[in-house]
């Protein structure tokens, strides 16, 4: 199994220019850890963008969906720190997506990620579902490999006006599939193969891909 627990959280940002030495130090030091020592956080990683729209990618895994809007958690994102307000604040292109895990299939975790994130029509959704599920089904035999996720979001749960979240232009994603690997070339082949299957023809749209590397990872 690549993720632990049924639900994540997961995170894709910017920073400004200036910002980025405070954001990684505020990430390690208070926020990652504060986040898994909520109940039933399992754990969280960072990775680092070496290619796609999108710098920072932020993953939290969670024993199920209802503690992700739990009062838990809400408090944490209804009473912020100064630091935590002051690093958000430099946030740019955010979103954030509180998903379901829907299915998975894997060995361990990669040191590289690729993320597809798209949206579906949802009179598509259970068709595409079906036909995504094939197609992702015969990535774990490709070499490298090392875990294939899908999940997808909750528009309502993501979409929280929260006081960390209050006055900022955060997106939601909508379907997300996560490829977990041991290299970089391994990732971006499995990802090929997902893109060059037909997704717009079956309904895809939106699709943004983005390559990542693990920076730091803590478990509860």
């Amino acid at each position: 199994m690549t993720l632990l627990g049924k639900a994540i959280v997961a995170i894709w940002n910017d920073v400004k220019p200036d910002g980025h030495d405070n954001f990684l130090e505020w990430h390690v030091r208070e926020h990652m850890p504060e986040r898994l020592r909520i109940a039933g956080f399992l754990r969280g990683r960072r990775f680092r963008a070496e290619a796609g729209a999108s710098q920072y990618f932020t993953l939290y895994e969670a024993e199920n969906a209802e503690l992700l809007v739990g009062d838990e958690y809400l408090a944490r994102l209804n009473n912020p720190t100064e630091w935590t307000l002051r690093t958000t604040s430099q946030f740019l292109n955010a979103q954030r997506g509180v998903c379901k895990v829907v299915w998975q299939h894997g060995y361990g975790e990669g040191a590289w990620l690729i993320t597809m994130r798209f949206d579906i029509p949802q009179k598509h959704s259970d068709s595409f579902q079906n036909y995504l599920l094939r197609k992702m089904s015969e990535l774990p035999a490709m070499m490298g490999i090392t875990g294939v996720s899908l999940c997808i979001a909750d528009q309502e749960a993501s979409s929280h006006t929260t006081t960390e979240r209050k006055g900022r232009d955060v997106g939601v994603p909508d379907w997300i599939v996560m490829i977990e690997g041991t290299s970089r070339s391994t990732v971006t082949a499995a990802a090929e193969q997902i893109a060059a299957s037909g997704m717009e023809a079956a309904g895809a749209s939106n699709i943004e891909t983005g390559c990542f590397r693990v920076e730091f990872s803590l478990l509860s």
